[in-house]
């Protein structure tokens, strides 16, 4: 079971937090910023529909199937999204 650990500066524009894989695959995804906030979501996220991540301390967890993406947008720009794939 392979584990992957990356780390990914988005801001204003939704940028892909996960590529297709061709097994189901389990995200964790914390943020690596104090001052901005990062919503997580589809293709389609933004800061009204997102689910946020608030802090350092903040951690979300996702259960990926092989055709699905994570997408993350910030509130500000240089915002860092620590990301830790198990395959």
């Amino acid at each position: 079971m392979p584990i992957h650990s990356r780390t990914i500066t988005t801001g204003t524009t939704a940028i892909q937090l996960s590529v297709d894989h061709l097994y189901y695959k389990c995200v964790h995804l914390q943020s690596g910023t104090q001052v901005a906030t990062i919503y997580v979501g589809g293709p389609d996220v933004t800061t009204d529909n997102g689910i946020a991540l608030t802090t350092a301390t903040s951690t979300l967890e996702f259960s990926l199937g092989s055709d699905d993406q994570l997408w993350a947008v910030a509130d500000q720009n240089n915002a860092v999204v620590r990301i830790l794939e198990i395959t």
